[in-house]
């Protein structure tokens, strides 16, 4: 298994919302920061925390908060009717995720809007199983007893 970075989490939650929701509805949506102007309405994913806890033999979890940041077009006026019916419509969307080919359902989903933007804030927990390095072979060199003292014998002439 490769090493989860959380960028597997915001790809896959950019996939399903690009799958859900046509570039009418929202002409772009980042996974990241735009250096420039941004087109609007558009979803922004933010990853605002990753956590891993590892665990005995190679288990671990790991915890991801993401911000859906959907700014509205610059003609809309109505911005909480609009936040109200679009906050739902993230969650159902991005609730279910796969990462490393497993189905992972999000733990809590809040909405609010603050500046005029929808702020949709999830949840992930998972858990994995990170592969264990290669143990070395601890028989490999060693010599047993009597390939010592067949050695020493032949060293004293005795076949």
């Amino acid at each position: 298994m490769a090493a989860l970075t959380g960028q597997e989490v915001v790809s896959d939650a950019a996939r399903r919302l690009r799958s859900r929701f046509s570039t009418a509805e929202f002409a772009e949506i980042y996974k990241d920061k735009p250096v420039q102007s941004m087109k609007t309405p558009c979803i922004f994913i933010h990853s605002v925390e990753t956590t891993h806890t590892p665990e005995l033999r190679g288990y671990g979890w790991w915890d991801h908060i993401i911000d859906f940041r959907c700014h509205p077009g610059k003609m809309q006026t109505n911005i909480h009717t609009w936040a109200r019916s679009l906050g739902p419509m993230i969650v159902e969307c991005v609730e279910h995720l796969t990462v490393d080919n497993q189905q992972v359902k999000s733990k809590n989903a809040t909405w609010r809007v603050e500046n005029d933007v929808l702020h949709v804030i999830m949840s992930y927990r998972y858990r994995v199983l990170q592969k264990p390095d290669e143990a070395p072979d601890m028989l490999k060199g060693i010599v047993s007893i009597r390939d010592l003292h067949l050695t020493a014998l032949k060293d004293y002439g005795f076949s």
